[in-house]
């Protein structure tokens, strides 16, 4: 059992890291926080990764 509080709190909708990142966007540029425009292309590592033997 939890209290009323505690439900409506887990209960109530979260905000998605989209909506979030929408957010700071509109109150943020880019070059404000010291990030290029195309930074998030970066990041992701495409090597093909490690051998897996089945």
């Amino acid at each position: 059992m939890i209290s009323v509080a505690e439900y409506r709190r887990l209960h109530n909708k979260r905000t998605t890291f989209q909506d979030a990142y929408q957010k700071f966007l509109k109150k943020y540029s880019l070059a404000e926080v010291g990030l290029e425009q195309d930074f998030a292309r970066k990041l992701r590592d495409r090597s093909p990764g490690r051998k897996v033997e089945f």
